[in-house]
């Protein structure tokens, strides 16, 4: 890919708005979108791009990495379905089928689920299964203290960690599943993946260390609030530092999420990250609560990963999910206990 350089740069100033330390009464005035330009970029641009959201969908969009959880226990049996006695003797290849599964708690982990079917009139006692793909390094294996019995006609999920990314994996992604039985016996089986879950990740695994090797960004460290209009509004801070010179880097969007909701629009639109040099580049994103129901922040899986829309070298790129470290995460979820009012 031919890279051109980037534009000069130009040192500029700012203040940084002061940590959230209450709820409701301490907050500070941000301007919207205001820039905190330790060296920004002269030339600008209108940022242009369409949204893409991150789920366990498959195809080419990132689950918005917004299908519903897989169920991670059994499926229903048929009304009336005989338990069985325990599989005697050898287990027949067929005995068992395997799926990829991938639900949306998964998703922010890198874990799948291997979905296991038993297919025989007998449960099937499975201590592990151990997943080899050619999108992940090495081999994964399930957590050998969680094996169970698959009861007959249902299926169990046995969840896997998946290896550091391989990039690329080709165009149809390969994988195989040995499972182990609690006697000691093996089996491979060639698993489904009807959602395209492997090639999806892949695809994400593989933009993020395009774009990371290009461009460092961090959000944080704090939210921040005011109160204004009868309202608060938190904000927090995305920092864009360029790490490879002569990558030509722009930040067109960065999308709300469940729980953040871009203040007076659909997505933030910073100009000033839309072409950055190497000094790092402050903007703050001033949001609502994009929910108040208190179960949307107790069973929160991705309001915290907040979608980066980003293109190098004139070429928009897979988006990207810039994750909320652990401290930042709880105070996002402070905050909107405080502005919904708990």
């Amino acid at each position: 890919m031919h890279r051109r350089g980037i534009p000069g740069c130009r040192r500029g100033r700012g203040g940084a708005p002061r940590a959230l330390r209450g709820r409701a009464g301490r907050a500070v005035t941000l301007g919207l979108l205001t820039v905190l330009t330790l060296a920004g970029c002269g030339a600008t641009g209108e940022p242009a791009s369409t949204a893409e959201a991150r789920d366990q969908v498959a195809g080419s969009q990132a689950p918005s990495r917004s299908a519903a959880p897989e169920p991670s226990a059994v499926a229903s049996a048929p009304s009336g379905a005989a338990t069985g006695s325990a599989l005697a003797g050898p287990l027949e290849p067929d005995a068992l089928t395997a799926e990829i599964r991938q639900s949306r708690s998964d998703w922010g982990v890198r874990r799948v689920q291997v979905r296991l079917r038993n297919k025989t009139d007998a449960p099937v006692d499975v201590a592990t299964a151990a997943l080899t793909t050619s999108i992940a390094a090495g081999r994964v294996t399930s957590d050998p203290t969680r094996g169970r019995p698959v009861p007959p006609g249902r299926y169990r999920d046995f969840p896997v960690n998946l290896g550091a990314p391989v990039c690329p994996a080709g165009e149809a992604p390969s994988s195989s599943v040995v499972v182990r039985t609690a006697d000691g016996q093996e089996v491979a089986l060639s698993p489904e993946d009807p959602q395209g879950h492997l090639a999806r990740i892949n695809r994400e695994d593989c933009a993020e260390r395009q774009v990371r090797d290009a461009v460092r960004l961090e959000l944080g460290p704090d939210v921040t609030a005011e109160e204004r209009d009868g309202r608060l509004v938190g904000a927090l801070t995305i920092t864009a530092t360029v790490t490879d010179a002569q990558a030509e880097v722009s930040i067109t969007r960065v999308d709300g999420t469940v729980l953040l909701s871009p203040l007076d629009a659909t997505a933030w639109s910073p100009t000033a990250l839309t072409t950055l040099c190497t000094a790092p580049t402050t903007v703050v994103l001033e949001f609502l609560p994009g929910r108040c129901d208190p179960h949307a922040v107790a069973e929160d899986k991705r309001g915290t990963f907040v979608p980066v829309h980003v293109t190098l070298d004139g070429e928009p790129q897979p988006v990207v999910h810039l994750t909320a470290p652990d401290p930042l995460r709880g105070q996002i979820y402070d905050h909107i206990a405080a502005a919904c009012g708990w």
